[in-house]
């Protein structure tokens, strides 16, 4: 005996599906880099707090750079003090280097070759006796200082862009 039933079957709509995920994952790249630029704005704050106590001078050097895809396909940023800061300007200063030797400190005793060194300081040549710097460690600290709040602001970003696109 013949039948009339007939097995059906509908299919969904792949590539509306696909435009999704696409539209998704772009939504998610771009809440993740505002995340990160905001996060690093963060530490860049803590460490200019932690050097503006010594030198406002080196407080302008210290900025977050510019995000970039990792081979892996992940995102990196640096802060800090950036390439900029390491070239020496007209009068002679490398905020850079000083900023890194505050960071560091530089010990005052010792082998020395010499007491003191020569530098230039407003178009005059001085000998300025060499000694310790204590260091002043705020890149470090103000990155060890802000890291998980970042981190965190940096989840929530990312938690909110799912659940806003994912419509829970």
């Amino acid at each position: 005996m013949p039948t009339e039933d007939f097995i059906t079957c509908d299919f969904p709509d792949l590539d509306g599906f696909i435009k999704q995920l696409d539209l998704f994952d772009e939504n998610v790249n771009k809440a993740l880099r505002n995340a990160m630029s905001s996060s690093a704005d963060m530490i860049v704050s803590a460490q200019k707090r932690l050097i503006s106590l010594k030198s406002r001078r080196l407080e302008a050097h210290i900025k977050k750079g510019e995000i970039k895809t990792l081979k892996n396909g992940g995102l990196s940023i640096t802060t800090g003090y950036q390439a900029e800061a390491f070239r020496t300007d007209s009068d002679g200063f490398n905020a850079g280097v000083v900023g890194m030797t505050f960071e560091y400190g530089r010990p005052g005793s010792g082998v020395r070759s010499k007491e003191t060194m020569t530098q230039t300081r407003h178009g005059k040549r001085l000998s300025v006796r060499k000694g310790k710097i204590d260091a002043v460690p705020h890149i470090r600290r103000g990155f060890d200082e802000t890291v998980q709040k970042a981190a965190e602001h940096l989840i929530e970003a990312y938690n909110n862009e799912v659940n806003r696109l994912g419509g829970t």
